[in-house]
C-alpha cells in the first residue's frame, strides 16, 4: 500500500466529518418551556394543562420566560363574549425572543346548563363562524372526549411600506375551542412559521377535561 492510499480513509473520514458539520450547522431553537418549569394547573375546575407555574399575587416570570400573566377580567370588558358570562380570566406565557407564546382562556356559563354537549358544540361552531369570520372548512373538530374545534392558520401582517419588507414574517397559530360543562375553554399557541414548536404542542396535548356533561 503506498502513502497516499494509507491517507485515503482518513481524508474520506474528514471530509464526512465536514459533511455532516455543515448539515447541522443550523442552530437549534432552545427548549421552552424546560420540563423544570411545568405544573399541571386548573384554571378551570374539571379543566387543567401542563404548563409553567405562575406566582399567586404579582406574577414573576420563570426562568426561560420573557413574560408570565394571569387575570381575572370582568365579562363586559371582553368583546363578543356572551351576555349570559359570569367570570372570565387567561394566562398567558410569552417568550419575546423566540416568538413564541402559550395561552389559555376561559368565560364561565357560557352555555346553558339544560343544552347537550351536542348542541354546546354546534353553537360553538356557529359562533366561530359567524362571529370570527372562520371559514368551516378550516375547523377541525376535536376527537372524542372533547367537545369543541381546532384551527390552524399560518397569518402574515405587514402595515408598513413594501420596500422596507416585502415579505411578511409569518406566524403559525394553533387554536382550541373547547366545551367544559357550561364554561368555554380557549387553548391558543403561536410561533414563527417553520418553527414546529414541540412544547407548545405538548401544551395543547396536555388538555384534561374531567367535568364534560
Amino acid at each position: 500500500m503506498t502513502r497516499l492510499n494509507r491517507y485515503v480513509p482518513s481524508l474520506l473520514a474528514l471530509a464526512c466529518m465536514a459533511c455532516a458539520a455543515g448539515r447541522t450547522a443550523a442552530p437549534v431553537r432552545p427548549q421552552w418551556p424546560l420540563p423544570q418549569e411545568l405544573v399541571r394547573w386548573e384554571p378551570v375546575p374539571g379543566v387543567s394543562v401542563v404548563a409553567p407555574r405562575v406566582p399567586a399575587g404579582e406574577p414573576r416570570s420563570p426562568r426561560s420566560v420573557a413574560d408570565a400573566r394571569c387575570r381575572d377580567i370582568e365579562p363586559t370588558d371582553v368583546a363578543g363574549v356572551s351576555p349570559q358570562v359570569t367570570a372570565y380570566g387567561f394566562c398567558s406565557w410569552d417568550h419575546m425572543d423566540l416568538g413564541r407564546q402559550l395561552h389559555i382562556d376561559w368565560a364561565a356559563n357560557t352555555y346553558a346548563p339544560e343544552a347537550s354537549s351536542e348542541e354546546k358544540r354546534e353553537q360553538l361552531r356557529m359562533t366561530l363562524i359567524q362571529q370570527h369570520g372562520i371559514p368551516e372548512a378550516e375547523l377541525t373538530r376535536l376527537p372524542a372526549p372533547w367537545y369543541g374545534w381546532e384551527w390552524r392558520k399560518v397569518v402574515r401582517e405587514w402595515l408598513g411600506p413594501p420596500e422596507e419588507m416585502p415579505e411578511a414574517i409569518g406566524e403559525l397559530l394553533r387554536d382550541r375551542w373547547l366545551v367544559a360543562g357550561t364554561s368555554l375553554v380557549f387553548l391558543q399557541v403561536i410561533s414563527p412559521e417553520g418553527d414546529p414548536f414541540p412544547e407548545g404542542e405538548a401544551f395543547l396535548d396536555s388538555l384534561r377535561v374531567t367535568d364534560l356533561k
